[in-house]
């Protein structure tokens, strides 16, 4: 077993996560997790080969074809205006999962790397997740959608502050 994907099932033990890991892919696992909005799969691959650590958080919700267009627009906002993370989107099924990763080239790295990997890619994918659920309800454009999250993460950092 590699570095990384040692330090990722360590990770979950220590942190009394209940994870699979994928049969036929070493550095693969899968978790559930819930959060304030939703709940997510949450993919982890630890690749040794590259020192290249991939966090998924897949959404449960599929979006259906006749929705594809809006929400792959808030998703471009959402990449856009972030960083951190990006969303993919699988048209032909609808699936939708928010990535980040971590190339870590001659590094080595620490339980707080992962840690803070693992847990902005679910905050964040937990922040944007009501934007994309009132695209796909149609109760807001992607435009007013992305505000509005961003909106109330101004509102978390003022509440962090006081």
């Amino acid at each position: 077993m590699g570095v990384l994907t040692e330090m990722v099932k360590d990770y979950f033990e220590a942190n009394d996560w209940t994870y699979e890991c994928s049969p036929t892919e070493e550095g693969l696992f899968l978790a559930e997790i819930g959060t304030e909005n939703t709940e997510f799969d949450v993919v982890i691959h630890a690749d040794d080969d590259i020192n290249q650590i991939t966090c998924f958080c897949i959404h449960q919700d599929t979006v259906p074809e006749e929705k594809l267009n809006a929400v792959a627009e808030y998703m471009i906002r959402v990449n856009f205006s972030n960083v951190l993370i990006a969303y993919d989107m699988d048209f032909d099924d609808g699936e939708v999962r928010m990535r980040a990763s971590m190339n870590l080239a001659d590094m080595k790295p620490t339980p707080d790397m992962l840690d803070t990997l693992i847990q902005s890619t679910i905050s964040l994918a937990d922040i944007y997740y009501p934007g994309l659920i009132a695209v796909m309800e149609e109760e807001s454009s992607p435009e007013e959608a992305l505000n509005e999250c961003i909106s109330k993460m101004g509102d978390m950092v003022a509440e962090d502050e006081e």
